[in-house]
């Protein structure tokens, strides 16, 4: 049981793709969409078809914290983003 689980939760195992890819795009759904209704249909269509419309509401917190994250991100390396910006 254990080196099934192993296997099954490695890059490249089909199940792992899909779930992977089905909770990025309702991180980025929440992240672009807001945590408002709108934002939360556009999470909630993404996990729908691998059956994980139950963790929506686990997916949205992730998301408001990956915000904050990025929100103080910007306000302590802003000049230097400017600066990289400006160089390209």
């Amino acid at each position: 049981m254990a080196r099934m689980l192993a296997k099954s939760l490695q890059a490249g195992d089909p199940v792992f793709e899909k779930v992977s890819r089905a909770v990025y795009l309702a991180l980025r759904g929440i992240v672009l969409g807001g945590s408002g209704p709108c934002g939360r249909k556009l999470s909630e269509m993404s996990l729908r078809p691998i059956g994980a419309v139950m963790l929506a509401e686990r997916v949205v917190a992730a998301a408001e914290v990956l915000v904050l994250a990025a929100a103080v991100s910007t306000g302590v390396h802003r000049p230097w983003y400017i600066t990289l910006t400006d160089n390209m």
